[in-house]
């Protein structure tokens, strides 16, 4: 009777060790495969919604070359930009004709930019003494109140990028080569600051820089200053 079980237990022996071995490989696999836990935060990269996309009726381009880290004067307003974007400007803004703080502006040619948004480009402008007397909201709703009657207004949307939340209001046909504008407002946390984008936009690379921007710009200190910039 024992030689019987013996003997059982020998034509099933290779079957165990396989049935073993199978587990043994697919913890191993499993431990070699397992994606690293990431943390949900470090992950925050903004994308400009379908529907902007849809709207905007853009010329095909290639991506641009790469991104530089771009400031102003006093290192108090930061963004990534394409490299292509080598005109750039910063110095005390003035808003509406009165001096209110301080401006980064890039772009392939800033006259055409500043003048119609004829070519691509950004301009951030940053306020502490609009921040006492306005919102975000007020802000563009005076952006709003000027461009509707120069461009088409397409909508407004919100966005949470990687520092701020805000909203933005989406226009076409803003100059003779029909460029497309986004134009952004948000606050600092603490509410001291008000912040106003403008992003000109003539082909998909420049939605890309939208992206980039809105994942990438930040405004530490108090950039208020005395200037007779206009823009």
């Amino acid at each position: 009777m024992k030689n019987k079980k013996f003997y059982v237990f020998l034509a099933v022996l290779p079957a165990l060790i396989l049935i073993a071995s199978l587990n043994l490989d697919g913890k191993a696999l499993s431990m070699r495969t397992a994606p690293a836990q990431v943390d949900p935060g470090t992950d925050q990269r903004f994308t400009l919604p379908s529907e902007v996309g849809k709207q905007i009726d853009l010329r095909v381009a290639e991506v641009y070359s790469a991104y530089t880290r771009i400031t102003d004067n006093a290192e108090s307003i930061s963004v990534s930009v394409p490299v292509e974007w080598s005109d750039i400007d910063t110095g005390p803004w003035t808003y509406n004709g009165r001096s209110s703080g301080i401006f980064l502006s890039a772009s392939t040619d800033l006259s055409r930019f500043n003048a119609d948004g004829s070519a691509p480009g950004l301009l951030i402008g940053v306020s502490s003494s609009l921040a006492r007397t306005s919102g975000k909201d007020q802000l563009l709703g005076a952006e709003r109140a000027d461009f509707s009657r120069r461009c088409i207004y397409k909508g407004n949307f919100n966005f949470q990028g990687l520092f701020y939340n805000g909203s933005y209001d989406n226009y076409s046909n803003c100059s003779s080569g029909g460029s497309d504008l986004l134009v952004f407002t948000t606050t600092s946390a603490d509410r001291k600051l008000l912040i106003m984008l403008r992003i000109a936009i003539q082909s998909d690379a420049d939605l890309e820089a939208a992206s980039k921007i809105l994942e990438t710009f930040q405004v530490l200190g108090n950039p208020e200053t005395d200037s007779h910039h206009d823009h």
